[in-house]
């Protein structure tokens, strides 16, 4: 188990953040619980710059499908590789929703080099992903190719954006930045909508995105280990 911490808060209000922002920077996965009497949608939301912000899926900790919004009490996990994430009332009629995170990290080694005695303990994961570097406001045409992002010394990845369109963003891997896989993981859109596709899978070096179907993307690859 690495290094430990807990978030709290509240919120009564649209917009307010029960879950309150956090630079997730250091930490790999997050546990959420929800509390209160309310009428309110509560949505889990990640962003790599702390502007620009796309729902973020977390799962029951009892089981069932994730989802990035819920409107009542409960207990949600998920791996983490985005910089910043929150949750914000999306929603409000009435009510109060109390909230609280508890994060966890591991220390992570680097490599040896040729002066080095052994790995050095480092207390910050090492992160890549800019936002948009997959694709920025990009007209994809079937079955486009988003820019490829170099995921080597990170074990978990998040592809997150927006499509104007029905279309299925699929995941690809490589590790020669030359031939690419599919990977089969994939968020299926019905019409133009937000996406988050998660993993800690992937272990080759690069990862790019496919769109099926011709549409407008705007779409970050975020991954630390």
């Amino acid at each position: 188990m690495g290094t430990q911490l807990e978030t709290t808060g509240s919120g009564a209000a649209l917009n307010a953040t029960p879950i309150p922002l956090r630079d997730a920077s250091q930490f790999g996965s997050v546990a959420v619980s929800i509390a209160g009497a309310f009428v309110a949608t509560i949505t889990f939301e990640a962003s790599n710059d702390n502007v620009n912000w796309v729902p973020a899926a977390l799962t029951p900790v009892g089981g069932g499908a994730a989802v990035t919004s819920v409107t009542a009490a409960g207990l949600w996990e998920g791996v983490c590789p985005y910089r910043f994430f929150r949750g914000r009332i999306s929603a409000y009629t009435s009510g109060t929703a109390t909230g609280i995170a508890e994060w966890d990290t591991t220390t992570v080694s680097s490599p040896t080099s040729a002066t080095q005695a052994g790995p050095i303990t480092i207390g910050a994961a090492p992160t890549v992903g800019a936002h948009a570097n997959a694709w920025n406001a990009a007209a994809v045409a079937i079955n486009g190719n988003s820019t490829a992002v170099d995921c080597q010394y990170v074990s978990v990845i998040s592809a997150f954006g927006n499509a104007n369109a029905a279309t299925t963003i699929k995941v690809f891997a490589s590790q020669d930045n030359a031939n690419f896989y599919d990977t089969g993981l994939q968020q299926v859109l019905a019409g133009a909508a937000d996406f988050s596709i998660n993993t800690n899978t992937i272990g080759a070096r690069y990862v790019r995105l496919l769109s099926t179907a011709a549409a407008t993307v705007t779409a970050t690859i975020a991954g630390k280990d």
